[in-house]
């Protein structure tokens, strides 16, 4: 079933500006704070009315400005996710599902996928916003809707029960055969469960494969949003040169160097430390900061910050060039 979105709709600092169409896959939605992604959930939803333009899920259309055509929230067929849950507060766990649905057998399954089963006689104000937020996704599902919106789903998960809800989910999704949009702040959460991104910012929508996006941010914001934080403006050379401003080395890159390219964006894991004579950098070591798998160092080169991340076995301090291969350089526009 396919899902055609082309609204827009007055922030507060701007206007929301959104244009997708999408058919049974998952859409997440990645963008800094303010920039509109759950007011997009819901406008989808019916939950706030679009400016101008129009929504359509199949052959249904949900929204439209010029025909006047606004279909009640409950009558779309869509399964919003609530941040604060919206759970029933005089109802059990096993009746806040029953409330959507009479398959029983439905009901265990989810009550199963999502370790629910201790507590379905419990009420909302017994358990916990992790249980709460289990309990909301379990629901929504329970509803079989045409259309999921999940707005951050596993926020209030502690980490091994996100992952584990997350590979459950992402199974259960590939049978789902309609469309899912997915609202997070987690990359991790976003490129597992999404074959598709869109990457809001308060100017534009880049849409694009998952993978692709990450890949090749193509914008710098894009690229901040998507946790590079080795971004330099740079000056053209020739089709495949570079030269970062205040450097003295030239760097070779795979694609082709455009007049609209103004920087260069490097992912921390892309730095290597062995020495390959194509784009070496002389750095100097600055500090790191340990995680209990890997560590995040910063090194210097020509007074610029380099942020590299790998193994803990490593002896950073000890590190004296770092270098890049020329196709995990990212070009990008402003």
């Amino acid at each position: 079933m396919k899902l055609m979105v082309d609204i827009q709709k007055k922030l507060r600092t701007h206007t929301l500006a959104a244009s997708f169409e999408i058919e049974a896959t998952t859409l997440g939605i990645l963008g800094a704070s303010g920039c509109g992604k759950s007011m997009l959930l819901k406008c989808i939803a019916g939950i706030e009315t679009p400016d101008s333009g129009r929504i359509q899920l199949g052959e249904r259309m949900l929204f439209d400005k010029e025909l006047k055509i606004n279909v009640a929230p409950q009558k779309r067929k869509v399964g919003l996710l609530f941040q604060q849950y919206a759970l029933f507060p005089h109802l059990t766990v096993y009746k806040n599902l029953s409330s959507v649905t009479k398959n029983k057998r439905l009901i265990a399954e989810l009550l199963e996928l999502f370790h629910l089963e201790t507590i379905q006689n419990s009420y909302p104000n017994q358990i916990s916003g992790g249980q709460k937020q289990r309990v909301a996704l379990a629901r929504m599902l329970a509803a079989e809707p045409d259309l999921l919106l999940l707005d951050e789903p596993f926020s209030a998960l502690d980490t091994s029960l996100k992952e584990e809800l997350q590979l459950e989910l992402q199974n259960r999704l590939s049978d789902f055969a309609r469309n899912v949009l997915i609202v997070s702040h987690s990359l991790d959460e976003l490129f597992r469960l999404c074959p598709k991104l869109m990457i809001m910012t308060e100017g534009a929508c880049l849409q694009g494969e998952t993978d692709t996006l990450f890949r090749q941010a193509q914008t710098v914001a894009a690229a901040k949003l998507t946790g590079c934080k080795n971004i330099f403006p740079i000056k053209r050379l020739d089709a495949h040169t570079v030269l970062v401003t205040g450097w003295s080395v030239p760097l070779t890159v795979a694609q082709e160097v455009l007049p609209q390219h103004s920087h260069i964006g490097i992912r921390a894991h892309d730095f290597l430390l062995n020495i390959s004579g194509i784009n070496q950098l002389d750095v100097s070591y600055g500090f790191s900061q340990q995680t209990p798998f890997e560590q995040s160092s910063w090194f210097s080169h020509k007074d610029t910050k380099l942020w590299w991340k790998g193994s803990k076995e490593v002896a950073v301090d000890q590190v004296k060039q770092l270098t890049v291969k020329p196709e995990a350089i990212m070009l990008l526009t402003e």
